[in-house]
């Protein structure tokens, strides 16, 4: 007999001492219905949803609460202000698109661009330190909180010195079922006499890192 590679399944189904047959006269009301009903694919009662989150609006909203969170954090901690270089924050932009775009292709793209984009907005006597990091909710005090345990993102939150201003961009990207990916990226530029002269990069700002989930 024919035999499953599962030991001791037998799948004779005209073996009556393995199977017990059901009643003709029982099952023959549904199998009338199922030849008078067109065959439907149980996938095609399967359709994820799309994403209905307003993303301009809640990057916004999102970047305008996590300043307030590192603001409240650096005065409260440390009694220092923060000041925010607008410019510089919108520099970052292009990066968290091409970290996403990497993470979903594996494909690296833009790294270059975007390290002239940054010499070209850091003066020069000065340098720059950014984070980027990846989230899957959008909870502005859980990220924070994610920021102060890293030591690379502690430090760019703490940074102290001449000229100092911080820059953060937040992309978000949606998916369906209502599945996001947001990066963040935190970034301070600040005077260093005794480093680079032309703007150069230091610190976590080679690409990006795993995800905080």
């Amino acid at each position: 007999p024919t035999r499953s590679l599962v030991d001791g399944l037998s799948l004779e189904l005209d073996d009556a001492r393995e199977w017990m047959p059901l009643d003709p006269d029982a099952i023959a009301p549904v199998s009338s219905q199922q030849r008078d009903t067109p065959y439907v694919s149980p996938a095609a009662d399967f359709v994820l949803r799309p994403a209905r989150l307003d993303v301009p609006r809640a990057e916004v909203a999102l970047e305008g609460e996590l300043r307030q969170l590192i603001q409240r954090r650096r005065l409260a901690q440390q009694g220092l202000l923060t000041h925010w270089d607008p410019d510089l924050s919108y520099t970052l932009q292009p990066a968290l698109a091409a970290y996403e775009y990497d993470r979903v292709t594996g494909r690296a793209f833009g790294n270059d661009d975007f390290q002239d984009a940054i010499k070209r907005r850091v003066p020069k006597g000065h340098c720059f330190k950014g984070f980027p990091t990846c989230f899957s909710h959008l909870q502005p005090g859980r990220m924070l909180a994610a920021l102060e345990r890293g030591e690379l993102s502690a430090d760019v939150l703490d940074a102290q010195g001449d000229h100092v201003r911080h820059a953060l961009r937040c992309r978000i990207f949606p998916y369906a079922e209502d599945v996001c990916a947001c990066w963040v990226m935190i970034a301070v530029r600040y005077s260093n006499p005794n480093g680079p002269t032309d703007g150069g990069l230091v610190g976590g700002g080679a690409g990006p890192d795993p995800r905080d989930l």
